[in-house]
């Protein structure tokens, strides 16, 4: 590589081949058409801007929230279980 002041040197590398996902999301971006579904993105978004929560995840998280225990850290050494024994 030649002695290329850093800001330069983003210049001497290769743009990356633009893969499928990219070349979808850029036709959507070309497509007009005003009740089109961009499903390149992966998240549902509706028409105010939110993502919404269906009621499954909604449901799991409460169940995990009903029998979670502690929520105490463990000190500072570790657990009594993976540390070494202390030399006295």
């Amino acid at each position: 590589m030649r002695n290329v002041p850093w800001p330069c040197l983003y210049a001497l590398s290769r743009q990356p081949r633009p893969t499928r996902s990219s070349a979808c999301r850029r036709h959507s971006e070309q497509d007009k058409r005003p009740h089109k579904v961009n499903l390149s993105v992966g998240v549902y978004v509706d028409d105010t801007g939110v993502t919404p929560v269906i009621p499954s995840v909604l449901e799991a998280e409460r169940r995990l929230l009903k029998k979670s225990g502690s929520k105490g850290y463990l000190p500072i050494d570790g657990s009594l279980h993976t540390r070494p024994p202390c030399a006295i």
